[in-house]
């Protein structure tokens, strides 16, 4: 019997910008989530990181186990609760070329 190929972890880096004059609130909002998130069973990194001359612009690391687990992580309640809080002016994926290994 052939083995299933393992699964492929997910990273991922995130620029988010905030709405204006809403820097403390989308922090506030990023810590619970990066609490709750990095209990989850497939969260292998998720931090995030603060510009410290622009209180609206923000770095998110995420590393997941799996697809999977990605996709998992989005239906969770404290990830839409965050979404649903609408702080973000702008989220952007940043290219994997544009990363070195």
């Amino acid at each position: 019997m052939p083995e299933s190929p393992a699964p492929q972890n997910i990273r991922k880096v995130v620029r988010i910008a905030a709405k204006p004059g809403t820097g403390p609130a989308m922090r506030t909002a990023l810590l619970e989530l990066q609490a709750a998130t990095r209990r989850e069973p497939g969260c292998r990194e998720f931090r995030f990181y603060q510009a410290l001359d622009e209180d609206e612009a923000f770095l998110l690391v995420e590393d997941f186990a799996s697809q999977a687990a990605l996709q998992t992580h989005m239906r969770l309640p404290h990830t839409t609760a965050f979404f649903a809080l609408d702080l973000a002016a702008s989220i952007q994926a940043i290219e994997r070329a544009w990363l070195s290994d």
